[in-house]
């Protein structure tokens, strides 16, 4: 009897990884149909005749295109938050580290466009993405930065406002309640306003609107966080 449970349990054991590697298999291309024709056009249809599915069999590993979607969008978070992990030196300054993890935000965007676009670009019509399952996903990623500015905010060091307007300190207040979140107010309004200013440059290089009018996109992601590292009091120079 005990033999016959251990067979099965291999069974099942190898029948998990296979399905996840059709799984990984089924992403991976996914991924590519998204480099070459948006995350709109996505189809489980077109996916499943690239890998030679039948379209019957695709729905066996995905039930439809929005649950592909949201594995998707999932993966495109850990892939960031792993990329700036990584590269994150704790012994290092809080600036530094700063300057570090920012310029690892936007190299990650420039080499995934497809999927820094899925997660922070244009809507896909009709897909809404289930919170439940990628908010703590978007969040685990904010922490990386508000994480520093917390660190920084503890020494002392962070020259940011104490206040906001009244309505945003009312929504942050419920919103930190809602997600079991403890951020001091000028933590958090240093990250919205670094991942502002990185957001915006990293969209704009991707739509190649920077690059005919400044040339040097790397000196001036560069310039600008520095800029904004000397605003907030971490660098002076």
């Amino acid at each position: 009897m005990t033999d016959s449970f251990v067979m099965h349990d291999k069974k099942q054991e190898r029948r998990a990884r296979q399905h996840a590697a059709v799984r990984d298999e089924i992403k991976d291309k996914a991924r590519e149909h998204m480099a070459r024709d948006g995350a709109a056009a996505l189809s489980l249809r077109a996916v499943a005749g690239d890998l030679g599915l039948s379209s019957a069999a695709i729905y066996y590993y995905y039930p439809n295109r929005d649950a592909l979607i949201t594995d998707l969008i999932v993966d495109g978070y850990r892939a960031m938050g792993a990329a700036m992990r990584e590269i994150d030196r704790h012994d290092a300054d809080i600036a530094e580290r700063l300057l570090t993890l920012m310029h690892a935000y936007r190299n990650w965007a420039l080499a995934h466009a497809a999927e820094y676009a899925l997660l922070f670009g244009t809507p896909i019509p009709g897909y809404h993405a289930p919170a439940e399952i990628t908010s703590p996903e978007a969040r685990s990623v904010f922490s990386i930065i508000s994480g520093l500015f917390a660190v920084a905010y503890a020494q002392g060091r962070l020259r940011a406002g104490d206040t906001a307007p009244p309505t945003i300190s009312a929504h942050v207040a419920q919103w930190l309640v809602e997600t079991g979140q403890e951020v001091p107010l000028p933590v958090l309004l240093a990250t919205i306003h670094a991942w502002a200013m990185g957001h915006g440059l990293i969209g704009l290089e991707l739509d190649h609107h920077l690059q005919p009018v400044i040339g040097d996109v790397d000196a001036l992601f560069a310039y600008e966080v520095n800029a904004l590292l000397r605003q907030f009091g971490l660098v002076t120079s």
